[in-house]
């Protein structure tokens, strides 16, 4: 065997053996997997999309997929008030019921395939937002609603949206804002977990 074909094979088995012990490090011995991509926002899986894609069997760790999964979740919260402040990042901590973590190549039992979680996170919170009157006869909660927790006060077009569905359902009065330093100011939880919002507003008949 010459100098150069020997140089050639050397190089090219152990490329081969380094492929081959970290393709057996996952699960099967392909170097590259069509892994099921399963998204997970803030530790709940994102129904609905699970793309399926070739991925090098033979890396261990797919942080760098990260990019992948942002248009998937970024649709959850595309249309809250303050989207723009919205920010995600790999959640390196998030595991399943069966301990599994995120970013790495597992095979599910029961279909045989090969899935992958990628799990991000974000500084959305929850809360309630108060629509009351001035004169103290009428409150309405609207429940369950998302903001980014860096929001301080409902943005005027957000706010303008509900008093506009207010007064499509009472023709009769005329609903507006009222002038209060306090008025759609976001006021978080101690443990800034969640959020309450007063929207204060005068309601006069027509």
């Amino acid at each position: 065997m010459s100098t150069i074909s020997r140089r050639s094979f050397l190089k090219l088995a152990g490329a081969t053996a380094v492929a081959t012990a970290g393709a057996s490090m996952l699960t099967g011995c392909s170097l590259v997997k069509y892994v099921t991509i399963i998204p997970v926002l803030n530790g709940e899986v994102v129904q609905g999309e699970t793309p399926s894609v070739p991925l090098p069997g033979f890396i261990k760790n797919y942080d760098w997929a990260f990019d992948m999964v942002i248009p998937i979740v970024k649709k959850k919260y595309a249309n809250i008030p303050g989207f723009n402040e919205v920010q995600f990042e790999l959640d390196k901590t998030f595991r399943d019921a069966n301990n599994i973590p995120a970013c790495r190549v597992f095979t599910d039992s029961e279909t045989g395939k090969d899935m992958m979680y990628l799990a991000v996170k974000c500084n959305v919170i929850e809360g309630t937002i108060a629509i009351r009157s001035t004169d103290g006869r009428y409150t309405k909660f609207i429940t369950d609603v998302s903001l980014p927790d860096t929001l301080t006060e409902l943005p005027k077009e957000y706010v303008q949206k509900l008093l506009d569905e207010e007064a499509a359902k009472q023709p009769n009065y005329t609903i507006t804002l009222a002038d209060r330093a306090d008025n759609c100011k976001v006021v978080k939880e101690p443990d800034g977990k969640s959020f309450n919002v007063d929207i204060y507003v005068d309601i006069k008949a027509k």
